[in-house]
């Protein structure tokens, strides 16, 4: 568990916002695929996200499942 400095909810402005790793189902055309990725939540409204990280994480994870059934 991480605390996010220097950032705001889009939701609600509150700046009290947490960080942590949650797996997330990723589809592809090859199936699905269970990607760990840093999920930011606010502590205030409870409004959950993901940023750049957690897109390049996903992408990989596509990307590996493909070369494995490719």
């Amino acid at each position: 568990m991480t605390n996010i400095e220097m950032c705001n909810c889009p939701m609600c402005g509150a700046n009290e916002l947490t960080e942590n790793p949650e797996d997330q189902i990723v589809p592809t055309l090859l199936g699905d695929v269970i990607a760990e990725v840093p999920v930011i939540r606010c502590d205030d409204c409870g409004y959950a996200w993901t940023d750049y990280r957690a897109e390049g994480i996903r992408e990989t994870a596509v990307k590996q499942i493909e070369e494995l059934r490719g």
